[in-house]
């Protein structure tokens, strides 16, 4: 499953939520109560009709009050519990109070008014009186025919320029598997160019829808109903990944807090089979030809992204140290680098060959003009004969004064 969740058990004999305004007459027995685990292929062996399906949260499983509720399974982020400022939680058409003990609107928007009284100016903060809304206004108005809105939703009422988010994190989408994400939402007094957020994040990479049901992207005046938005997910990965699903009003900066209202209903988070991901995504990227010939998506894709987004999670491939490989899309940035390297590195190949060469060049050139030539042995013999007998003829022969005897005489 996508995370864990609570049941609760409850028999009713009459209407949840109607506070005692009606009386029903009768008895209502029961008896043996169990709890059970099965297995998955127990589930499915079971009669369709009485299997009860935990990807659904409708909010309608909340007791009545007469303030909001805090929703189980999700967390919240806001700028102060001031119910002066922000009225947030789930309201129940028939339970939650509108007005309080004092007889004072408990929704509606604060807008700052400005008076002389007295020869002084006061300021004060008082409610627009369009900006208070009724149950009807809240559950009955703008459903679509096909649509159904329960008797609890979750709501944020920022009173003031203010922000709020309730949040589902640590889903866990399994590798190599299919979801489809999707949530009943509806906007009422946020200005014209201002937006609420629905988003999915994964790795802090949010895919986002901006919502304002009163105007479109253009400022135009549209009819305030209640829209599906869906999120489909493909995840090629060989391993899960975990996401978190966002409902926001106004944002935690000086310029992004907002006034006004988001309802949220029908929260559904199912893991979903690849034929049905095919099937209801094939809208997302139909091309036709442009003015100019080039390629761009038709009418029927335009309208289908306006409440739907499809995102894929890329296979990621190791290398044999177990890192991501090079198969990994790099970002233009590193793409660029790479390049680059691998031109600097046949730069310095180059380089280094062109100066071996030179310098193998100069040394044979050194050896060839300062080395003696070697000569062989009886070489040097001939040269140092002939020198001595160069000599000898040139000198004169010495003269015989007398006889071998008296050479000996001594």
């Amino acid at each position: 499953g996508l995370s864990s969740v609570s049941a609760q058990f409850e028999i009713y004999y009459g209407k949840k939520g109607d506070n005692g305004d009606n009386h029903y007459n009768g008895a209502l027995l029961f008896d043996s109560f169990s709890y059970v685990s099965i297995t998955e292929e127990e589930y499915l062996a079971s009669p369709e009709e009485d299997r009860a399906l935990f990807n659904t949260i409708t909010f309608d499983t909340s007791s009545s009050s007469e303030t909001a509720v805090n929703p189980t399974g999700f967390s919240s982020s806001n700028s102060n519990n001031n119910s002066n400022e922000l009225v947030s939680g789930i309201i129940a058409k028939e339970g939650f109070a509108y007005k309080d003990s004092d007889g004072k609107d408990k929704l509606g928007i604060y807008t700052t008014v400005t008076t002389e009284k007295d020869g002084e100016t006061v300021t004060e903060d008082v409610i627009e009186a369009d900006s208070i809304l009724s149950a009807s206004d809240i559950f009955n108005n703008g459903v679509p025919a096909g649509m159904e809105i329960g008797d609890y939703l979750l709501m944020i009422n920022n009173r003031k320029a203010t922000y709020q988010s309730y949040y589902m994190s640590s889903l866990s989408l399994s590798s190599e598997s299919y979801y489809r994400f999707s949530a009943y939402v509806r906007t009422a007094k946020i200005e014209k160019g201002s937006y609420a957020k629905v988003y999915v994040s994964i790795a802090d990479e949010p895919t986002t829808f901006e919502v304002n049901t009163e105007y479109d992207k253009d400022g135009n005046s549209i009819d305030n109903n209640w829209q599906k938005l869906t999120f489909y997910f493909k995840n090629d990965r060989d391993s899960s990944v975990n996401a978190s699903l966002y409902f926001q009003l106004g944002e935690n900066t000086d310029e992004g807090k907002l006034k006004g209202y988001l309802f949220i209903d029908n929260v559904n988070l199912t893991k979903i089979t690849a034929e049905d991901y095919d099937e209801e995504t094939k809208k997302n990227e139909i091309y036709e030809d442009g003015e100019n010939g080039e390629k761009v998506l038709s009418a029927e894709s335009v309208a289908y992204r306006l409440t739907n987004k499809v995102t894929v999670l890329e296979k990621i491939e190791s290398d044999d140290n177990g890192g991501n490989s090079d198969n990994e899309e790099e970002t233009p940035a590193e793409e660029e680098t790479s390049k680059l390297n691998t031109t600097l590195l046949w730069t310095y190949i180059t380089s280094i060959a062109i100066a071996v060469v030179l310098i193998a060049v100069i040394v044979v050139w050194l050896i060839k003009k300062y080395r003696r030539p070697k000569t062989t042995a009886s070489a040097e013999k001939k040269t140092t004969y002939d020198r001595t007998n160069a000599k000898a003829g040139d000198e004169e022969p010495e003269k015989q004064t007398g006889s071998a005897r008296d050479e000996f005489k001594d």
